[in-house]
């Protein structure tokens, strides 16, 4: 059975809608469409309201949220989990990606409710191919440079 999980505006509904038959686990939903003005209440009332509407799950950019007392009580009073993306900023497809790593194996996981999980985007670094050839070719006994001698064309 899907478990409702509602989405922040930032996330972009082309993409996830695509992307929803891979998901039979997830119910998505975006707050605007849970409930009429959800969209511009305060954080702590978001909460309650979803909570109220059924959600247990919440996904933001908005990582300041873990810092606003009012938030944490809330949490903590509706047994909610929330999923903050930090560093992906405004980026929509960064946070989508950042979404669909972490998500699903966040909700096969049985965890107490009342949880904040915080994700972030790795970004890509980038490595010399020369500085991985001198660990394989320690591996191997050899040096890159007779490596590079031996296997080059």
């Amino acid at each position: 059975m899907p478990r409702p999980v509602a989405l922040d505006h930032n996330f972009p509904e082309p993409i996830l809608d695509c992307v929803r038959p891979w998901l039979p686990e997830v119910e998505l939903a975006w707050v605007r469409s849970i409930g009429p003005g959800l969209g511009d209440v305060e954080d702590h009332e978001l909460l309650y309201a979803l909570r109220q509407h059924g959600y247990p799950v919440l996904v933001t950019n908005n990582w300041k949220m873990e810092n606003d007392a009012r938030v944490l009580v809330a949490l903590e009073r509706t047994r909610m989990s929330l999923l903050t993306l930090k560093k992906a900023g405004d980026d929509a497809i960064v946070a989508t990606g950042v979404l669909l790593r972490d998500l699903v194996p966040l909700l096969r996981t049985e965890v107490p409710r009342g949880q904040i999980f915080r994700a972030s985007p790795s970004r890509i670094q980038p490595r010399r191919a020369l500085e991985l050839l001198k660990g394989v070719a320690e591996q191997q006994g050899t040096s890159a440079e007779q490596l590079l001698k031996d296997l080059g064309r």
